[in-house]
């Protein structure tokens, strides 16, 4: 059975999956959870920053585990890479491909045996969210850490940077335009920027 459920991270939204794996994938795991808990949005416009998810589970009960195949791949059930992690609950995997990536993981104990596959979760990163709040006054939410050129256009077609923002330990950070008032009309999107 499997459940799927919102849950805010850095202001980012992404789907999590409670996995109740079959009896002898339990058995060899544990009853283990695999949950994406980090992400780093795309943006819609310009560069993509890098894109990075931490994967976490429930260590595996039998004792004579000692290490994890995490498997992925971009393509629902077909695992085109994998990594070996030693006796840990958490791995950061860098560098995915855009786009939604698919996850499984594997037990594997000290004499090489290997459990079957998990259930499988995917992650889906999302573009920073542009709110405005008042006229010329803009949120933007994204992954900490992370720089953002604005641009604003009064037509949807020329547009022109006007300011970079970094995205603060909140995960969000307000931007003004002080030419808003200019405008009968102001139009505005975020461009990844390299820091």
């Amino acid at each position: 059975m499997r459940k799927t459920s919102k849950t805010i991270v850095n202001r980012s939204n992404y789907n999590r999956s409670h996995l109740l794996p079959n009896k002898v994938l339990r058995s060899a795991l544990g009853g283990m959870l695999l949950a994406p808990l980090l992400l780093n949005p795309t943006s819609a416009f310009g560069a993509s920053p890098p894109i990075s998810v931490t994967l976490a589970w429930n260590p595996s009960s039998t004792a004579a585990v000692n290490a994890y195949r995490i498997s992925y791949g971009s393509v629902s059930r077909i695992y085109t890479d994998s990594i070996v992690v030693e006796n840990v609950t958490t791995s950061t995997l860098t560098d995915l491909p855009k786009g939604a990536t698919y996850f499984a993981i594997t037990a594997i104990s000290s004499n090489g045996l290997e459990s079957g596959l998990s259930a499988e979760i995917s992650f889906l990163p999302g573009p920073p969210v542009l709110l405005p709040r008042v006229a010329g006054v803009l949120t933007v939410k994204a992954t900490t850490g992370f720089s953002y050129e604005i641009e604003a256009s009064s037509n949807l077609t020329d547009w022109a940077p006007i300011g970079t923002v970094v995205i603060g330990p909140s995960g969000m950070v307000d931007f003004t335009d002080q030419n808003s008032l200019d405008f009968t009309k102001r139009f505005y999107r975020t461009r990844y920027s390299q820091p």
